[in-house]
């Protein structure tokens, strides 16, 4: 059975909480980049910018935006590897404290 395009993954996962979207979203970062894929790397790329909230901490908003620009053009520069990498922690460190956080029975 076919995957569901990235638009629609990246639309059902807006349903979750956001830590969880976020891990997801990571996630198929990680895929776009093992696969060379740069359609869907980009795609959840754009997709992370956009949904950067300025108003929570300005200067960590713009150390994410920062960031996913970087992988932007790593990934339009045919970089894989290395924005694969750095995803690939990203997605790991929010599972720990998605894990941290439901022990400490924090929401």
């Amino acid at each position: 059975m076919p995957q569901p395009a990235v638009s629609d993954r990246i639309e059902a996962l807006r349903l979750l909480p956001t830590g969880e979207a976020l891990r997801w979203l990571y996630e198929l970062v990680v895929e776009g980049c093992d696969a060379a894929n740069a359609d869907q790397a980009r795609a959840v790329l754009v997709e992370l910018i956009a949904s950067i909230d300025y108003q929570a901490d300005e200067e960590i908003a713009r150390g994410f935006h920062r960031l996913y620009s970087y992988c932007l053009e790593q990934v339009e520069a045919g970089k894989f590897k290395r924005v694969g990498f750095i995803f690939k922690d990203l997605r790991d460190r929010m599972g720990q404290v998605m894990a941290e956080e439901t022990q400490a029975g924090e929401p």
